[in-house]
This record gives structure tokens, sequence and C-alpha cells, in this order.
């Protein structure tokens, strides 16, 4: 799901779905319209990717897919990857940036994430895009 403005310079083919809504939006029973062109298929719409890029808030929103990811669409599929950012002590090892993400999915992850240090936000903080495969025994 893309902002109108990643897709206004044209990074993004038709294929992208523009919204501007949270992932409990998003994800409800009824969720927002991008447009009114986009018809929802029976059975859902299955995804990749999900970056969510509101590094002080990102994280608490990780549990919103829990028992979301179910349908026709989701069938043999792998569970999507998440890139959340987020700021985090820079003294914060990737020990401890995973027990982070898993005490807000309430979950244990089924490896490691990948960490990606995007910037220094001050001498004590940094940004990071923690990477990782959202937990199969949640998608249901």
């Amino acid at each position: 799901v893309l902002s109108n403005e990643e897709t206004e310079f044209g990074r993004y083919n038709d294929s992208a779905l523009p919204t501007n809504v949270t992932p409990d939006e998003h994800l409800a029973p009824d969720p927002p319209q991008a447009s009114e062109e986009l018809v929802v298929p029976e059975g859902g719409i299955a995804y990749d990717h999900v970056v969510m890029n509101l590094p002080r808030t990102a994280t608490s929103f990780l549990d919103a897919f829990r028992g979301h990811l179910v349908g026709k669409a989701w069938e043999g599929r792998l569970a999507p990857l998440i890139h959340v950012y987020t700021f985090v002590d820079v003294n914060l090892d990737a020990k401890g940036i995973r027990d982070l993400i898993e005490a807000k999915l309430q979950a244990k992850l089924t490896e490691d994430p990948e960490v990606h240090p995007v910037r220094m936000i001050s001498p004590k903080e940094q940004m990071v895009c923690v990477s990782f495969r959202y937990p199969e025994a949640l998608m249901r």
C-alpha cells in the first residue's frame, strides 16, 4: 500500500494501491477504497511487502495484521515481508531490536530480522529499518 505521493512520481506501476489509511483501517472488514476504479477481488488481495514508514509510531501497528491475512488470496502464499522504520537507542543491538519487535507483535519471529541503519537522529538515537517475515502463526 503506497501513498499517493509515491505513485505520482511514476516509481510504481498500475498494480500499486495508493492509500492514506492506517493499517487498522486498511485491514478492517470494510476498508476505505483508494479509488472508484479499484475493485477488490473476491478472496481479498495478497501482497508481498508492507512498508511502515512512521518511525515514531509504526511499531505500534505491527499487531494490526493478526488474523487478517486469510482468504483465497493467501492460500499457499508466504506471509509478507514487513519493513518497519523505527527509532532506537544507538546502544541497542540486533537482539534488543528483535526483542522490541517481538514484544510489539506479542509473538516470536521465526528468523532474525534484518536491521538496516537509516540515519542518526541524535547522538543517542538512530532510525533503522527492520525487515522480517510476518509470523505465519499470526496470519490466521
